[in-house]
């Protein structure tokens, strides 16, 4: 038999059908949502971006603290951890760099955990130099 994951996750955009703040409020819903998910043992959810976490932070320290408290656990896992994903089609590289540098030093900084998941869920194309840059 073969073993099948689905894991689950949210995306912000920054600003695509809806405003900054409506995606802020939609993303702390799911995030809400999630938490309560994540009390089962069999439950994981993943995050892509730390911009979203560091607005929660400020947003909602108690939901903030408990995404910690579940990326701890292990429930909750930062994949890419780029401070804001970009087109990677548009940038210079050292966008994409500053992107990474800055996510991945939130992720160290506030949860000590290295992120070593390389994710692009929403881009309209990858740029050649990706694989080199990650």
């Amino acid at each position: 038999m073969q073993t099948i994951y689905l894991v689950p996750h949210t995306h912000y955009d920054a600003a695509w059908a809806f405003s900054k703040e409506e995606y802020l409020q939609i993303n702390e819903a799911i995030l809400q949502d999630a938490m309560e998910l994540m009390k089962n043992p069999e439950f994981k959810f993943c995050l892509e971006q730390t911009f979203l976490l560091e607005a929660i932070e400020e947003r909602n320290p108690e939901l903030w603290l408990g995404l910690k408290e579940m990326i701890k656990q292990g429930k909750l896992e930062i994949v890419d951890g780029q401070y804001l994903m970009p087109d990677t089609m548009l940038p210079a590289g050292e966008v994409l760099v500053r992107e990474i540098l800055f996510g991945k030093k939130y992720c160290q900084e506030k949860f000590g955990v290295e992120v070593p998941v390389a994710w692009a869920a929403d881009s309209f194309g990858m740029n050649a130099q990706l694989p080199q840059i990650y």
